[in-house]
């Protein structure tokens, strides 16, 4: 099984005030374009997801609805509540513990997951250390491929890749440069 770790894209600001609530700010514009890009290069390295899970906050929203429509093949992103970002009163493991059986109950063999940071990052480094002893930051954007047999908490997890949002632009305008 591959569990792939995107971070959604740029998002509107919170200091704008132009959103009552921290779950309802959208990505920008650039933040689309950006997504779009970085779908358009998962396209080309020939990822293939066979299920999308997402927070329900509107910037993970878009970002997997924008991946989705990429890949004209997939349902329509599954929500997770759990996808949204923990409560800062959490502990990393409460935060961890919290994703982890939701995950089982909705993971395919390839699943993309959208959410936020340090959520993602907390989990990511669950799944390969069976603690939280691995020091990872995922840009917005930044896509993680983690090769699992089930997924926990587990020292025999790989990590597969990480590839920073510059990166994926740059495949998708090489992509884009030969046709």
């Amino acid at each position: 099984m591959i569990l792939y770790l995107l971070r959604h894209g740029i998002a509107v600001d919170r200091d704008t005030g132009e959103y009552d609530r921290d779950d309802d700010r959208a990505l920008t514009q650039s933040g689309q374009r950006k997504i779009l890009k970085e779908a358009v290069a998962m396209r080309t390295l020939g990822l293939v997801f066979d299920r999308v899970l997402t927070s329900p906050f509107v910037r993970a929203r878009e970002t997997a609805e924008i991946v989705s429509e990429v890949f004209d093949e997939l349902d329509d992103p599954t929500i997770l509540n759990c996808l949204a970002p923990a409560d800062e009163d959490l502990s990393i493991a409460e935060s961890v513990g919290r994703v982890l059986p939701e995950l089982r109950a909705h993971a395919a063999d390839r699943t993309l997951v959208v959410g936020h940071e340090p959520d993602l990052s907390q989990l990511a480094s669950a799944l390969l250390t069976a603690g939280h002893g691995l020091r990872l930051q995922l840009k917005k954007g930044a896509l993680c491929a983690i090769s699992l047999d089930r997924i926990e908490a587990s020292r025999s997890n790989v990590l597969l890749w990480l590839l920073a949002p510059k990166q994926l632009r740059l495949i998708a305008r090489a992509a884009s440069s030969k046709s």
